[in-house]
């Protein structure tokens, strides 16, 4: 056993880090969250870490981050340190004290400083984001802009100038941090952002909604479909690829031998490649990050013979994220869906209901209680539609419509009257970029104990990087 670790962050709110086993790197190092004497918590550092990967630490999953439940004072963090469990070993601390801002962000530049406050003669490097795409690894040495009055520090400036000038929307989706770390710097420009750009929801759920659409000049059909989606919670679309017909009736003949008598099938994108290019189509992909202001993330499917006949409840039970509700589900049929094989149903307005984690009902998350938390959790949103009045809609489609649905819709499936129709249909489901997702299922949010599963994002099978970061 060759065991190494560090502490790259620590303070009132958060310390984090990573630690391996040099000599098996497949091995998951479990730690403890040291207060003098005192086990505060107890963690594994199994997160992933794409710096450590690239250093040639195995996949990477060898980092840890623990969230103080309170915050803790300045004054209490000297005697904070983290441990081997069961050892006496202790974690080297790593604290260089990276600062920096992004101090302009327009048409013609993105402009900031950064340096290690720990270091004042070290150079640091950022990278600058548009999206999930580096566009650019910057040093930070250069003077402070003579158009800048104080701020910032003196020969640890940089700037990036677009070779041409993206459109104003993109402009939402620019962000840097310290190259190799999952620091990212502050947003601080000079003229600071409209307050409907503060919000960190869903574009179709936020409630400045018609102040977006007014300022950014989105035009009336998009427009419409925002509105709806923000009301309704749901938004039925038609799939116009050409190649669709051709590529559902593939789905629906590879998939046929593989039920075995199951009304659904897990995640078929993993060997089918049908099911993911139907995933990640492109006007499905363009439309979602039209509704929701953020570039969507592909990561399960589900494939149906039939209709599930499942009871009423919300997908953010199964699958959340923080910033909350940017998760959502596509449903695509294959075949004609009407009141004989199963159609889907769900209650108008429904997702504007508070996100109900299973703690808010006093329920632990484990994977034992699955069964019994989700019968009880079913229970009570059951009661609060009842009690709000919520109309119940009944979706009859035709081949090739398709419907995106809020993460918090309560919906379901209705009864099949004809059990000798099929309903053949694929759902896929999908996170935004900048968000922190985890199972609530397995997770209890009041004690700050989020489980985070293996997520991969279906067009590339690589894990989807977990961590959240604002977006304006």
């Amino acid at each position: 056993m060759n065991l190494v670790g560090f502490i790259d962050q620590l303070d009132a709110h958060i310390v984090s880090g990573w630690a391996a086993d040099l000599d098996d790197l497949h091995r998951t190092i479990r730690l403890e969250v040291m207060r003098s004497d005192h086990v505060l918590a107890q963690v594994k550092a199994d997160a992933l870490r794409p710096d450590l990967k690239q250093a040639g630490y195995g996949d990477g999953r060898h980092a840890f981050s623990y969230e103080w439940p309170t915050g803790l004072r300045s004054s209490d963090l000297r005697d904070v340190w983290v441990r081997i469990e069961g050892s006496d070993q202790a974690l080297i601390r790593n604290l260089a004290r990276l600062e920096g801002s992004v101090e302009r962000c327009d048409a013609s530049m993105i402009r900031g400083w950064a340096l290690n406050a720990a270091e004042p003669i070290e150079i640091r490097e950022v990278d600058v984001y548009l999206g999930a795409e580096k566009i650019a690894t910057l040093r930070a040495e250069v003077a402070r802009p003579v158009d800048i009055e104080g701020g910032g520090a003196d020969g640890h400036w940089f700037e990036y100038r677009w070779e041409e000038p993206p459109p104003q929307e993109a402009l939402r989706h620019v962000s840097v941090r310290h190259a190799n770390t999952e620091l990212w710097l502050d947003y601080s420009p000079r003229e600071e952002p409209p307050y409907y750009r503060l919000l960190q929801v869903p574009r179709c759920e936020s409630p400045f909604l018609e102040e977006i659409i007014r300022e950014d000049g989105i035009r009336p059909d998009l427009a419409s479909a925002l509105r709806e989606l923000g009301r309704q919670g749901a938004l039925t679309f038609r799939i116009r690829d050409p190649h669709f017909p051709a590529l559902a009736d593939r789905i629906v003949g590879d998939l046929a031998s593989l039920y075995d008598g199951a009304p659904r099938l897990m995640d078929a994108w993993k060997h089918n490649d049908a099911v993911a290019q139907l995933a990640y189509l492109p006007e499905i992909l363009e439309l979602l990050e039209r509704l929701y202001g953020r570039p969507p993330i592909p990561f399960q499917t589900l494939n149906f013979p039939v209709g599930t006949e499942q009871s009423v409840h919300t997908d953010t039970l199964h699958f959340n994220s923080r910033p909350p509700r940017f998760m959502c589900a596509v449903w695509v049929a294959f075949e004609r869906v009407d009141a004989d094989n199963g159609p889907l149903f769900y209650h108008r307005g429904s997702h504007r209901l508070p996100v109900l984690e299973l703690d808010d009902v006093g329920l632990l998350g484990t994977a034992a209680s699955y069964g019994q938390n989700y019968k009880l959790h079913t229970r009570v949103i059951q009661k609060l539609l009842d009690q709000g009045g919520y109309e119940r809609e009944t979706l009859e489609l035709e081949r090739g419509d398709a419907v995106i649905w809020a993460a918090n819709l309560h919906h379901g499936g209705t009864p099949i009257r004809d059990r000798r129709r099929t309903r053949h249909s694929q759902v896929t489901h999908y996170y935004f970029e900048g968000v922190r997702y985890y199972s609530p299922m397995e997770s209890n949010v009041y004690n700050n104990s989020l489980v985070a599963p293996d997520r991969r994002d279906i067009r590339t099978g690589e894990p989807i990087p977990n961590w959240a970061r604002f977006i304006r």
